[in-house]
């Protein structure tokens, strides 16, 4: 293949070296797993709360719709069409001068995971002392225990241990099993989260507080970066979860209706998260420092109120606290596929190689955040937002610029209306492309004050 020609046929569904999902809900369930995270059960209401409620939330839907569902249905273009994880798949369309990019992609995945991990073994721990103990008598002084130190490096190994067992089982075994016991679980634990704060009083200001508009917050610049940032990194584009999952379907599915079930999936759990968390805030008079701190009303907040609810509390804290557990996992699991599929394509390595080094380098990013939970917004700033935006924008240069055509093509597979097609071109080229490279100049820009706050508070 000649250097920067991208590939005009697309693999073979018949190679026996190449997993596939075995159902097409198997697939859905694990796309939606990986984009539903926690940021759709603390991000979105703390950003809610600070943008103008139902303002936030309108902004939000638009930029779903408009600028990460072009986005998503290009990433998994992309992994069905190439049938690789992104290194591979990004060299197959561009030649050498894009294969970088899939590196960046890697990249994205492994420094992301190593500090979500951290947040995930924060879950895993408070589950266990809210199933074993019951809810801690000071949430402040148990979330700092376990936030940095000896104890969150403990809960570090332990998801990271529970993430690299559910890869090592691989694709259908693996990943499409666990999504399929546990995903359907996660939304029946967040309707009857949701019917529950639904009943306790003070749910009616809550509800007000966070679907309530503040219409002059429409057309502010910061809703509407807050909104877009949280919906891209939300729906895990840009990271390459979504082309390594997309190269393990078959068949000619419909990649718009996929990418929108992905979507409206991942939304729903967004919106369910704030239905559950406003009344729980309002009924505990935590209102005024919602916005303070996201973590803070996640790990120390809610639970302190919890205790007021005597045995009724410690059951709700369990399933508050597993449905954050869930979201974790399944988010983790496709951050980790994409090194180990990275591995396993470009080396030619076996699945438990691949999957148990990844681990290992994954595991050892992870310890300077696990000992120094400040580490944490310096990792988020360089790799979940500057990176993460990075990663989408070339992704929306490469089928929005470069090479539009292999995208028609490969959505024209299913979706016969050539119209809407072009359509999804022209957002990817003159909506998500500007919108993205702008959110990448703010990133960038508030790097130095992160940074600065960093090493100003360094012992």
């Amino acid at each position: 293949m000649a250097e920067g020609r991208p590939i005009d046929s697309t693999p073979d569904p018949t190679d026996p070296n190449r997993e596939q999902w075995g159902s097409r809900r198997g697939f859905l369930l694990a796309a939606a797993g990986s984009a539903v995270g926690l940021g759709n059960l603390w991000g979105f209401p703390y950003k809610a709360s600070s943008h103008g409620g139902a303002a936030f939330v309108v902004v939000y839907l638009l930029m779903i719709v408009l600028v990460c569902l072009p986005l998503l249905i290009a990433e998994l273009s992309i992994g069905r069409r190439t049938g690789e994880s992104p290194v591979m798949a990004l060299f197959l369309l561009g030649g050498r001068r894009w294969r970088w990019v899939g590196y960046v992609l890697v990249l994205n995945s492994m420094m992301i995971l190593a500090f979500y991990s951290v947040v995930s073994g924060w879950t895993l721990l408070s589950l266990g002392q809210n199933v074993i103990g019951g809810v801690p008598a000071d949430p402040a002084s148990f979330f700092g225990r376990i936030s940095q130190g000896p104890e969150a490096l403990l809960g570090h190994l332990l998801a990271m241990a529970l993430t690299g067992m559910v890869i090592f089982g691989g694709i259908r075994r693996g990943i499409e099993h666990l999504s399929v016991s546990v995903m359907p679980l996660l939304y029946l634990l967040l309707i009857a989260l949701a019917v529950w704060a639904s009943q306790l009083s003070g749910a009616g200001a809550g509800y007000r507080f966070y679907l309530q508009p503040d219409f002059r917050e429409l057309l502010s610049w910061s809703t509407i970066t807050a909104a877009t940032g949280h919906a891209f990194f939300s729906l895990s584009v840009g990271l390459g979860a979504m082309i390594t999952y997309a190269s393990y379907l078959r068949g000619r599915d419909n990649l718009v209706r996929l990418g929108s079930v992905v979507a409206a999936a991942d939304t729903t759990v967004a919106l369910l998260g704030g239905l559950v968390t406003f009344p729980l805030v309002a009924h505990f008079q935590l209102l005024d420092g919602l916005s303070d701190s996201t973590i803070g009303a996640l790990f120390v907040a809610i639970p302190s109120g919890m205790n007021s609810l005597g045995g009724g509390g410690r059951l709700v804290a369990v399933v508050f606290f597993l449905v954050l557990a869930i979201a974790a996992l399944t988010s983790a699991v496709s951050l980790l596929e994409v090194s180990t599929a990275g591995l396993i394509d470009r080396l030619g390595w076996s699945r438990r190689r691949a999957t148990w080094l990844a681990v290992l380098v994954i595991t050892l990013l992870g310890i300077p955040p696990a000992i120094d939970n400040r580490w944490i917004d310096v990792a988020y700033s360089l790799f979940g937002e500057a990176g993460l935006i990075f990663g989408g924008l070339m992704t929306a240069i490469l089928l929005g610029w470069s090479y539009p055509s292999l995208g028609e093509a490969e959505l024209a597979e299913g979706f016969p209306h050539p119209r809407a097609i072009r359509w999804w071109v022209l957002l990817l080229r003159w909506l998500v492309t500007p919108m993205l490279a702008l959110l990448l100049v703010q990133s960038l820009r508030q790097l130095p004050a992160v940074l600065q706050t960093f090493f100003s508070h360094s012992p």
